[in-house]
């Protein structure tokens, strides 16, 4: 029988020792950065879940073009030619490539934009929130299109993963470069560049996949793809994994790993690139498995999280699920 759970991290009279055990580890993992879910929002993470920040560019009058997998324009903050300002792909920031390197949310674009305070851009945002808001419906068939091949990576991308991980887990002052923001512990860092899942790249984060590298200008949160294609994150840990956690993202995984979620046998930490980008191609890996979703606690990743569960049902032993908040820049 598959259930989905909302939790908090609290004991649950109803599970058994390990399964309540690996939710108080992950309670502890929210506790190093990522907060539990809140009943009553503030009104200004509210905004930031209902307000597009592609709309609310295009209600100042930018003209904004497709490139890849975002969207960008002529940067609003510096004059320029050439389009160097793009948005996130879950449209909640935007960050400027050229001239004046300008990266921020909705909040901080108003407050920019119009020269006002805080309070002063969260009045302004009250009052174009109805022009802006994100599509709302949740539409299973747009999360079901058919997957792209898997990337098969060559023997020179190969070696550049190796290398990226091997310069990482050799320099323990970078280990504590990456950990310290966030709190981590630089052997988790150090530990995961030993196990091949990340390394370092010309000056940024890598993430090492088993298709692919994305890289991550550390500490701030500006990702790309180097080459390849996505899939799960380290999931060559699950093949002997009775319980899967499954985050948003790499940085959540880390924190549950931080926390010592795996010291306990039969357990995998493991990543999808995104709130909905979990494929059904990946589901029989996850068969007769426990799997606790730990998506962040927004509107992206509780649709995700949902869509997910859906997808999931037909193969895993079981379902909870963990709200995660926003951790540090993620």
């Amino acid at each position: 029988m598959n259930i989905v759970e909302q939790t908090d991290g609290n004991v649950d009279s109803n599970r058994t020792p390990q399964e309540n055990k690996c939710e108080v580890i992950a309670a502890s993992a929210q506790s190093k950065g990522a907060s539990g879910s809140n009943l009553i929002k503030s009104p200004s993470k509210q905004l930031k879940e209902e307000i597009s920040f592609s709309r609310l560019l295009q209600l100042d009058g930018h003209q904004l073009k497709k490139s890849g997998k975002r969207l960008g324009c002529l940067c609003p903050f510096h004059n320029e030619r050439t389009p160097s300002f793009f948005i996130s792909e879950d449209d909640t920031t935007g960050s400027c490539f050229g001239q004046c390197g300008w990266y921020g949310d909705i909040f901080e674009y108003e407050m920019k934009k119009r020269k006002v305070g805080f309070f002063e851009a969260l009045q302004k945002l009250q009052k174009k929130r109805d022009k802006v808001l994100r599509d709302s419906p949740v539409n299973l068939d747009n999360y079901s299109k058919k997957p792209k091949l898997e990337h098969r990576l060559s023997n020179d991308e190969h070696k550049l993963m190796e290398v990226a991980a091997q310069r990482l887990s050799d320099d323990a002052w970078l280990c504590g470069y990456i950990a310290k923001p966030r709190g981590w512990q630089p052997e988790t860092i150090q530990n995961l560049a030993k196990e091949g899942s990340l390394g370092w790249h010309r000056g940024a984060l890598a993430f090492l996949y088993p298709t692919g590298m994305k890289v991550r200008a550390w500490p701030k949160k500006i990702i790309e793809w180097e080459f390849g294609t996505q899939t799960i994150w380290r999931r060559d840990r699950m093949e002997m994994a009775q319980h899967v956690f499954v985050t948003e993202g790499e940085t959540d995984s880390i924190s549950l790993l931080d926390a010592g979620i795996e010291e306990d046998a039969g357990v995998a930490v493991v990543c999808v690139p995104g709130a909905s980008a979990f494929q059904k191609a990946w589901c029989p890996i996850f068969t007769g498995k426990a799997v606790t979703l730990c998506f962040d606690n927004d509107g992206a990743g509780e649709k995700g999280a949902r869509i997910t569960a859906d997808f999931l049902r037909p193969y895993a032993k079981e379902i909870f699920a963990v709200n995660f908040g926003e951790v540090g820049n993620e």
